[in-house]
C-alpha cells in the first residue's frame, strides 16, 4: 500500500473478541452504541488491505450514506477512483468496494466476493431472501466470508442467522455468533444507558440496549395481539352501539384526515378518512360525524384553526398536542387496549397501518420515535389511539362519574383560545 498514512479507530475489548472468534459466516447482535458500524468499517480496512473485493450491503440508502463518507474519507490517500453512479470504490492496490441496498433486491447478482458486510441487518425485511438467492452466490468462487451486524428487531431471518451461530448441530459448523448489549462498550457511561432505558419502555429497552429480541419485533402493538382484536365480519353483523367517544387525527399534506369513533364495547363503529380537502369542508365533515359525541382532537401545528373552529361552534372537543413524550404515551395505552382486547375493528386500511407502524431511537437523545415506515401512513393509528385515550378517561373504561360530559366544552374553548394565544 505504499507509504500512504491513514487513521482509523482502535477496537475495543469485546469488538476484538468478535473478531479473534470469527468463523466463515458471522452474526453480531448488539446493543445500540455497542459500535457495529465502526466495527464494520474495520473489516473493510482489513479486507482493503489484502486486495479484496468487498460488499457492503444495507437495508435502504439512507443506511448506506454515512459509513460510505467514513470509509471514504478514512481510506481517501488509497482510493484510485470512485463510482458514483454505481457506488463502487476502486483502491490503488486493485481491492473494490460497492455499496448495495437490500431493499432494490438482487444483491451483488452477477459479482464475486471475498467479503460481505451486512449492516443494520435486522431492519432488512427481505434479508433470509436476498442471502439464500443473491448474497450467499457472490461469495461461492472466492470462498469469502461474511458479516451480519445489527441491533436485534424481532425474531425474524437476523436472528434466525444468530441461532445458527448458537447451534450445535454441525450443519451450522461455519456459523458464529455474538450477543453484546451496550454495556459491552467500554467507553459508553453507565449513568447514559440507564438514562435511556429509563425513558423507553421495558421491552424495547430489552431489545435495544440488552439485545434481546423482541417477540414484537419493532411493533409496540404486536402482530397476534392485533389480529386478535380484527375481525372481516362487518360491523352491521355485529351488536354495536352508537359512538361515545371520537379520537381524530388531522391531515398535513399528503397524509389523511382519520376519524375513529368507539362504542360502549370498544367496537370501532365510524372509521372515516378523506385527503386533499379544504379546512372548511374538513371541520365541517368532523361536526357532522362528531353530533353531540365528545373527541380528542390533533392540535398540533396546522390543526389549531380547526380545533378552535370546532370548539366555538360548541363541539365538546379537547384539543391533543403532539410531542415525543404525549406520542410515547398514546402509543402505550394504544398497546395496552390491544393486549387487554378491549377494541374491535374491521377496517383492513387500519389493519394494514397498524402491522406496519415502529419506532426509531433518536440517535442523540435515546428517546423513542414512533411512526410508519417510509413511504406509509400513520393517520389511521392516530386517530385510533386518540380515541382509546378517550375512552379511559371520559368514556368506554372511565369511571362512570366521568361519562357526563357536562363541563367539557367550555374547557374546550378556553384551551382552543389558549392555544391561539386569545386568552
Amino acid at each position: 500500500m505504499g507509504n500512504a498514512v491513514i487513521k482509523i479507530p482502535r477496537l475495543h475489548a469485546n469488538q476484538q473478541k468478535v473478531k479473534s472468534e470469527a468463523r466463515r459466516f458471522n452474526v453480531l447482535q448488539c446493543g445500540r452504541r455497542f459500535g457495529k458500524t465502526t466495527f464494520g468499517e474495520d473489516l473493510v480496512y482489513d479486507s482493503v488491505e489484502k486486495g479484496h473485493k468487498i460488499c457492503w450491503a444495507a437495508p435502504t440508502y439512507r443506511y448506506l450514506s454515512e459509513p460510505q463518507q467514513t470509509i471514504e474519507q478514512a481510506l481517501k490517500p488509497l482510493i484510485s477512483s470512485y463510482n458514483k453512479q454505481e457506488r463502487q470504490i476502486h483502491f490503488i492496490n486493485g481491492a473494490r468496494l460497492d455499496f448495495w441496498p437490500i431493499e432494490k433486491g438482487d444483491v451483488g447478482v452477477g459479482f464475486d466476493y471475498d467479503r460481505v458486510i451486512v449492516d443494520e441487518a435486522a431492519k432488512a425485511a427481505n434479508l433470509g431472501h436476498e442471502w439464500n438467492k443473491a448474497l450467499r452466490a457472490t461469495l461461492m468462487d472466492r470462498k469469502g466470508d461474511a458479516w451480519f451486524l445489527s441491533t436485534p428487531k424481532g425474531r425474524e431471518a437476523f436472528h434466525e442467522f444468530y441461532l445458527r451461530g448458537q447451534s450445535e448441530d454441525e450443519k451450522w459448523g461455519e456459523w458464529m455468533s455474538w450477543r453484546m448489549p451496550t454495556m459491552a462498550n467500554p467507553y459508553i457511561d453507565e449513568g447514559e444507558i440507564q438514562a435511556m432505558r429509563d425513558a423507553v419502555p421495558d421491552w424495547i429497552a430489552e431489545q435495544e440496549i440488552d439485545a434481546i429480541p423482541a417477540a414484537n419485533g419493532g411493533n409496540p402493538f404486536g402482530d397476534a395481539y392485533i389480529d386478535a382484536c380484527y375481525s372481516e365480519v362487518p360491523m352491521a353483523l355485529i351488536e354495536h352501539g352508537p359512538p361515545v367517544v371520537f379520537g381524530i387525527d388531522l391531515a398535513r399534506s399528503r397524509d389523511h384526515c382519520w376519524v375513529i369513533g368507539l362504542d360502549m364495547m370498544g367496537n370501532v363503529v365510524v372509521s372515516k378518512r378523506w385527503q386533499g380537502r379544504s379546512w372548511r369542508e374538513t371541520y365541517e365533515r368532523i361536526e357532522a360525524l362528531m353530533g353531540s359525541v365528545p373527541a380528542l382532537i390533533d392540535a398540533t401545528g396546522a390543526g389549531d384553526p380547526i380545533v378552535e373552529e370546532l370548539a366555538m361552534r360548541g363541539n365538546p372537543v379537547i384539543p391533543f398536542k403532539f410531542s415525543p413524550k404525549s406520542k410515547q404515551e398514546l402509543m402505550e395505552g394504544l398497546a395496552v387496549a390491544f393486549q387487554h382486547e378491549r377494541v374491535r375493528f374491521n377496517d383492513r386500511v387500519l389493519l394494514e397501518e397498524l402491522k406496519s407502524f415502529g419506532y426509531e431511537i433518536s440517535a442523540r437523545s435515546g428517546t423513542v420515535r414512533y411512526s410508519a415506515p417510509n413511504g406509509k401512513h400513520d393517520d389511521g393509528v392516530m386517530a385510533l389511539a386518540l380515541a382509546v385515550k378517550m375512552a379511559n378517561d371520559y368514556g368506554v373504561w372511565a369511571d362512570a362519574s366521568s361519562l357526563v360530559w357536562h363541563t367539557i366544552p367550555s374547557k374546550a374553548v378556553s384551551a382552543a383560545r389558549t392555544l391561539r394565544g386569545l386568552t
